[in-house]
């Protein structure tokens, strides 16, 4: 019974709130989009930094993926690839990772074959990048190392470019086109949405055989290594026996690896380091502007309460205790800031857009958008909103001067009559 009680107090609380709120509109508009725009704002910011520092990145067992970079002893700050060839000593000598592979970032190729002559998105890979990443093609395979020859090689083109630049041909397995010179034959259709790392399209990926003679000399410093923990192993584990293999190396190719050595970082963490330092300011911008709204609402309520202090003073007269009308007041608030949150939902997927494309190409970006979470964080800072700007004028309300507003009441009816 007394759930139903509650129940019913509460719906003519909101029955109540609504109607004192439409009796005036300037006031609501005014509100609900101030409200809106902080709300907007700050949803849009969490999307982007819930998707780039908190998840983990889309691949199985993601925590276990890292990145091996090339140190200096003159500058250990910095960060180099390694020669191309080195991936093959790694993998030979290595006891902790399942596999190495090798990926460049994202890059263009002049195309001919496929119409006009045109630039195409490209990654070049080692063929266990895919295995690495738990990526599967829907059609045909994936290359081999030694189909990467100066004169022809195979190629795996992204779902996306079969289905816009090739019509989604069912035959497309065995055709070819030119890159770079290079005579191409399409040999695999990769999974939909696969576009690692860096963000942005990508139209098809090259093969990469390290162990090429194009790269005995140790000079092609342009693949990131990306590599997969064995179980139990940890990184410090990792970082030891990396150690081990580059001073060994070090003495074995001596005109190109003195004073080299390797670090070994978690992949998530190298592929945003720098969002962190970029967002975090942005996102406590982002609240004070939220701030600044809840402050103006609060001294229009504030306004408001001021207006109204007639009827409050009138309700307690009747019978209403305190915390029945801080209730009340609480309930328009609350009101308040909810519609301020829907309208402010629906601005942020607006705001993702326009963030995304002014931000340009970045990790997971193809990711950002509006999900559970967001809507959860929407409804929180909304419930909070509420209570930043309602609780101040509804505490204010709930203690009337009844003598004061009798007085005021006396003097509005003999000014009436007179």
């Amino acid at each position: 019974m007394r759930i139903l009680a509650l129940f019913e107090t509460i719906s003519l609380d909101v029955r109540i709130a609504i109607r004192s709120l439409l009796k005036n509109p300037g006031f609501l508009v005014v509100v609900i989009l101030s409200l809106a725009l902080g709300i907007a704002a700050n949803s849009t910011i969490f999307s982007v930094v819930d998707t780039l520092l908190y998840r983990p990145l889309p691949y199985p067992q993601a925590d276990k993926l890292v990145v091996i970079w090339e140190t200096e002893q003159a500058h250990p700050d910095q960060r180099n690839a390694p020669p191309i060839a080195q991936q093959v000593d790694w993998n030979k000598q290595n006891h902790a990772f399942e596999d190495i592979a090798l990926i460049s970032f994202n890059d263009t190729a002049s195309v001919s074959g496929l119409g006009e002559p045109r630039p195409l998105r490209t990654q070049y890979v080692t063929p266990n990048l895919f295995s690495l990443l738990g990526a599967k093609p829907i059609m045909g395979r994936v290359f081999l190392a030694t189909e990467a020859q100066d004169k022809a090689q195979t190629i795996v083109i992204s779902y996306e470019f079969w289905k816009r630049e090739l019509n989604s041909d069912p035959q497309v397995l065995g055709k070819s086109f030119s890159i770079e010179g290079v005579v191409s034959t399409i040999v695999g259709v990769m999974q939909p949405r696969f576009s690692p790392f860096f963000g942005g399209r990508l139209d098809l990926w090259v093969p990469i055989n390290p162990e090429s003679s194009r790269y005995s000399t140790r000079i092609d410093h342009w693949l990131m290594p990306v590599a997969r923990l064995k179980p139990g192993v940890t990184l410090a584990q990792a970082q030891t026996e990396m150690d081990v293999i580059s001073r060994r190396l070090e003495q074995e190719y001596s005109a190109t690896n003195k004073g080299t050595g390797a670090i070994v970082l978690p992949l998530h963490d190298d592929l945003f380091r720098f969002a962190g330092p970029a967002l975090y300011p942005l996102f406590g911008a982002v609240a004070f502007v939220l701030l600044i709204a809840c402050v103006n609402v609060a001294n229009l309520l504030q306004f408001r309460t001021e207006t109204r202090r007639k009827e409050y003073a009138l309700r307690s007269s009747l019978g209403a205790g305190r915390r029945r009308l801080i209730q009340q007041l609480l309930t328009e608030s609350g009101l308040l800031a909810l519609s301020g949150g829907l309208l402010g939902t629906a601005l942020t997927y607006g705001g993702i857009k326009l963030l995304v494309a002014l931000a340009g190409e970045f990790p997971n970006a193809a990711d950002v958008g509006v999900d559970g979470r967001v809507l959860l964080f929407t409804l929180a800072i909304s419930l909070l909103t509420s209570l930043i700007f309602g609780l101040a004028p509804a505490l204010q309300a709930s203690k009337p001067d009844l003598n004061e507003a009798l007085k005021e009441g006396s003097r509005g009816s003999t000014g009436g009559a007179g």
